[in-house]
């Protein structure tokens, strides 16, 4: 609520919400879908507070973690890091929504992308994902991937528009 409220009197424009109870080295499948059920409860609050306020369309909301979670159980009946994981991008309206860039195999293990066309490429021109690509499109997105500020902290990430609604 004090971030929309912030937003909403013009005091930010971003801000960084922290979600835990993912961390999930026992009883996975109890503890992780009672998470995801709160998660998007919040979702779907920060999106219809915002639109009651007048301002939905202006949110664009990532998800995502510092690491994923193993394709497989332990001996907790649990599931521990793994250096694979994954990022959802909500913004209301957006031309470029409803798709995924990226997969992995089925082991889990990531597969690389063609940088222009957002396609699986496994040759040697394709790249593996990574966060700075992630970062370098939201730069993007809001428009300060070339600023004065993004120069000084640059995150040498290979091409990939993500939100091009040209490219599928």
């Amino acid at each position: 609520q004090l971030a929309l409220l912030a937003y909403q009197s013009g005091l930010c424009v971003s801000a960084q919400l922290v979600f835990n109870g993912f961390d999930t080295h026992q009883t996975h499948d109890e503890d992780h879908f009672d998470s995801l059920a709160k998660l998007t409860d919040l979702v779907a609050f920060i999106f219809d507070t915002a639109e009651a306020a007048g301002f939905a369309n202006k949110i664009v909301l990532t998800m995502s973690s510092d690491f994923g979670r193993t394709p497989y159980y332990n001996a907790g009946e649990g599931k521990d890091h793994w250096p694979i994981g994954s990022a959802i991008i909500i913004q209301e309206g957006a031309s470029w929504g409803n798709r995924v860039v990226g997969a992995t195999d089925e082991g889990h293990n990531a597969l690389s992308i063609n940088p222009s066309t957002l396609a699986i490429d496994n040759s040697t021109n394709g790249i593996r994902l990574e966060p700075k690509h992630l970062q370098q499109a939201i730069r993007q997105l809001g428009g300060v991937d070339q600023s004065s500020i993004a120069q000084l902290f640059p995150l040498n990430a290979e091409g990939g528009d993500f939100f091009n609604s040209s490219v599928q």
